[in-house]
């Protein structure tokens, strides 16, 4: 039962994923306007009930030679589907985790989860993936393409699916932090190895660092 909670989970992450490499797939192959691009990725979080939201952030004057930067974010909000724009000076995407460090690093990646204030304002986990355009001179960066994952979403997935009698599931991140867990209070505040510590359960530790390493 176990195994097959976390291959469910496993697979509502690969479908971010693929999510998300579809859109790229699209944004590279294809001509379109900004208001065909803003309806396309409307849709795709209208069909997808594994994202919370997902946005195209274009590099400076690549989606627009006359304006600097910008964005398209769409999110759900009760039952509702809401567009955010995250160029403005308060949000500015630039200096964000998520598309910075894709940027420098030039790869597709999981952020850390964080709370993402101005934007979806939710906890949440993003899968980042750059997008390019072909010049003379090679690929050039035109920006990143985001899904997020809410970790709301993580917490009634394995809510409801109880392993066995009187037990729960939780999920870590790579770093030991509780993603999902039914003490909501210790969400994104604590790890594995504060509640050793507090508990005075030192086999708690020794447990978190084999998972943390993919052991079983």
């Amino acid at each position: 039962i176990s195994k097959n909670n976390a291959l469910g989970i496993i697979n509502i992450i690969s479908n971010v994923e693929k999510i998300a490499y579809g859109t790229r797939n699209f944004v590279e192959t294809h001509n379109f306007s900004l208001e065909e691009l803003n309806n396309y990725q409307k849709r795709i979080v209208e069909k997808n009930s594994e994202i919370y939201g997902s946005s195209i952030c274009f590099e400076p004057y690549e989606a627009d030679s006359t304006q600097k930067l910008y964005s398209i974010f769409y999110y759900k909000q009760n039952n509702d589907i809401k567009f955010s724009d995250l160029s403005s000076e308060d949000y500015h995407y630039p200096e964000k985790d998520w598309y910075k460090i894709p940027k420098k690093q030039n790869q597709a990646m999981w952020s850390e989860p964080y709370y993402d204030e101005g934007g979806g304002d939710i906890l949440m986990t993003t899968f980042s993936v750059p997008f390019y355009r072909i010049s003379p001179n090679g690929k050039v960066l035109r920006g990143i393409i985001t899904c997020d994952l809410s970790l709301s979403f993580l917490k009634e997935y394995i809510s409801k699916n109880q392993l066995i009698e009187n037990s729960y599931a939780f999920v870590i991140s790579k770093q030991g932090k509780f993603l999902a867990h039914p003490d909501t209070s210790i969400i994104m505040k604590k790890d594995l190895f504060d509640i050793s510590n507090d508990k005075k359960i030192p086999e708690l530790a020794i447990l978190g660092k084999r998972m943390l390493n993919g052991e079983e």
